[in-house]
């Protein structure tokens, strides 16, 4: 049986040439884990994918590091509870503006 979908909300969105961080939280579902996708494209094509047991997720970049999470990019964001091996529905789309 798929897991219910989450909703979720951008808590955190600080983007500068000195500090990229995004604050994520979504609402939770009767699941084993669930996985956070991380694109600059809004299709998802060349998505990170990290995985949680939390209902939370912040990704960040302290410092200047200029070649990884650009100031300039908008970064897309969603989440999908998983149970054994059947992922549930993906969240819709949470967006993070460049600056």
């Amino acid at each position: 049986e798929k897991p219910a979908s989450v909703e979720m909300t951008l808590d955190s969105n600080v983007i500068s040439n000195n500090s990229r961080v995004m604050k994520l939280s979504w609402t939770a579902a009767e699941c084993d884990y669930y996985e956070i996708q991380r694109d600059t494209r809004v299709d998802f094509a060349t998505a990170d994918t990290k995985t949680t047991q939390n209902t939370e997720y912040m990704f960040c970049t302290f410092g200047p590091v200029y070649y990884h999470w650009p100031a300039h990019l908008t970064y897309y964001f969603r989440v999908r509870p998983v149970t054994g091996d059947v992922p549930g529905a993906w969240s819709d789309t949470v967006i993070a503006q460049g600056s």
